[in-house]
């Protein structure tokens, strides 16, 4: 199926961002023909790990690619990091200043995590922590002020994939998580929470040998549940949104369709963070002859305003391995289907101020 939505650009008119429709780039590169290019990617960062020198001159790089993948618009944010990272809120509010009216971010993953971590790790029943608890608040306030459209990528369970990628873990429903949940809502600002789920207790010899948590001994032997933890983060406060990211990309086996539904119809406040592969990944949005799966379609169909994409991409290192199977999946929507989930519903939910004309 092809579907004409012509590339977005973006002009600052009267303080607000306005897309104006114009012809695609000559220079698409995509391994399926299309003519589907409007997206607004949710989920990027500037550069992988373990890089330190986060620096402005890759943001030419970065535009460029938007640009060859029919991007429209990227929401910058730093890698969930263990250690206090340089690439943070600050750094993020001087890329996106360089040129506003394509990237935003989002910021916690370089400040807030790594002080979640410290929580954990100095734990003491007997002891009432405040000094790190102010300081969290006080962080997450600063990063809002340096004009984040939210906190991210915030982590609960992420999985070592190599020696330079770190394995991170904290209860979703810890008390620093639960404050960060009542700032969102105070402020009106999503989460991009970075979770993979575990249903029921479970060793790495139970998880499928296409997970990626194989790759690293930095992983655990053993998982323990989260999911209940989860639920109670999301019921915390119903006024904070919580974006799950990297749905799609399954790493224990239980992230399936039966679970999010169940999730969406209960949480009204959570939304899916989209993000097609090809290949043989378990619970995987496209199957291996790359056509949209019938719970997928259905689950999207259900839950039409509850649905971002977010590739994922690292701009010093992306290739279209990421963005081919965007275009796979989202050449399989509907129209309607389509605009919202490649833009429509990242503007609602991160609160961008950008208005849509040519329709």
């Amino acid at each position: 199926m092809r579907v004409l939505i012509p590339l977005l650009a973006v002009l600052i008119i009267g303080g607000s961002a306005i897309f104006v429709l114009r012809d695609k780039p000559e220079h698409i590169i995509l391994e399926e023909e299309t003519e589907f290019y409007g997206i607004i990617d949710t989920h990027n960062h500037i550069a992988r790990y373990p890089r330190s020198d986060c620096k402005i001159d890759l943001l030419d790089d970065q535009l460029e690619l938007m640009e060859t993948y029919g991007i429209s618009h990227a929401v910058m944010m730093p890698q969930p990091a263990a250690k206090t990272s340089l690439c943070n809120y600050e750094f993020y509010a001087e890329l996106s200043a360089v040129n506003p009216e394509q990237i935003s971010f989002l910021s916690g993953g370089a400040e807030l995590n790594p002080m979640i971590q410290q929580a954990i790790a100095e734990a003491d029943p007997d002891r009432e922590e405040t000094e790190l608890r102010d300081a969290f608040e006080e962080t997450a306030r600063d990063i809002i002020a340096s004009g984040a459209l939210g906190f991210g990528e915030m982590t609960a369970l992420h999985f070592s994939f190599s020696d330079d990628h770190p394995y991170i873990a904290a209860p979703p429903n810890h008390e620093l998580f639960l404050l960060l949940a009542d700032l969102a809502a105070e402020y009106d600002v999503p989460i991009d929470l970075h979770m993979e789920v575990v249903i029921e207790d479970m060793t790495l010899e139970d998880i499928d040998p296409s997970s990626g948590a194989l790759a690293s001994d930095f992983n655990p032997e053993t998982l323990e549940s989260n999911l209940e933890e989860f639920e109670e983060l999301l019921a915390h406060d119903r006024d904070a949104d919580i974006v799950w990211a990297h749905v799609g990309w399954d790493n224990t086996g239980d992230m399936t369709t039966d679970l999010l539904d169940r999730l969406l119809e209960e949480n009204d406040n959570l939304y899916l963070q989209l993000r097609p592969f090809y290949g043989k990944l378990q619970n995987q949005i496209l199957d291996e002859d790359r056509m949209l799966k019938d719970e997928w379609r259905t689950l999207i169909e259900t839950y039409p305003s509850r649905f971002v994409i977010g590739i994922d991409s690292m701009y010093d290192q992306t290739s279209p391995r990421l963005y081919n199977p965007m275009i796979t999946f989202l050449n399989q929507l509907p129209d309607d289907l389509q605009r919202a989930v490649a833009y429509e519903n990242a503007i609602e939910i991160y609160n961008l101020p950008i208005a849509i004309d040519g329709e």
